[in-house]
């Protein structure tokens, strides 16, 4: 469990453990990799800039977990990401864009449905956006997933969207 208090687990009645190896799966929540512009102040200082893709020490951190155990990760996207080392590697990917860590614990137990679809193409690298042309929407060469991507639950009982009785 990481980006989150671990009260919230125990009030739901589930254990918190202090390492990967004592758990039966782990839940990550994660920002869009990010660095604040320095030595700039004012409104160009709210900016997120920077790669859009963690580094290299973060990547590896990441992967011991996702290489130890089931992982689901929520990330928020405060901006696009170049995150295909976790959508290969984890178990489960959602997409948030500041959602409550009870609203992300409530769908990862089924409470509540997850839906939505993505705002952006997240690329695959920082230069395949770089490559891609600023005044063209969506064009990013081979995302890891595109504009429009998204989940919902289906129904067992036909072709309507998922809700709790047919």
């Amino acid at each position: 469990m990481e980006g989150f208090n671990s009260t919230l687990l125990t009030r739901r009645g589930f254990a918190v453990v202090s390492s990967p190896g004592e758990a039966d799966y782990a839940l990550l929540r994660l920002s869009s990799p990010t660095a604040r512009r320095p030595g700039t102040g004012g409104f160009s200082s709210r900016y997120d800039w920077g790669s859009l893709e963690f580094n290299a020490t973060e990547q590896a951190r990441q992967k011991a977990i996702y290489d130890a155990i089931p992982t689901i990760v929520d990330m928020n996207f405060n901006r696009p990401a170049a995150i295909p080392e976790i959508a290969e590697s984890a178990s489960a990917l959602f997409g948030s864009y500041g959602s409550s860590t009870d609203a992300f614990l409530d769908v990862v137990f089924g409470i509540a449905e997850p839906e939505g679809r993505l705002p952006f193409d997240l690329p695959r690298s920082t230069p395949a956006v770089e490559d891609a042309m600023e005044d063209v929407p969506f064009d990013t060469r081979n995302p890891v997933f595109k504009f429009g991507h998204g989940l919902r639950y289906e129904s067992k009982c036909g072709n309507e969207q998922w809700h709790s009785r047919c």
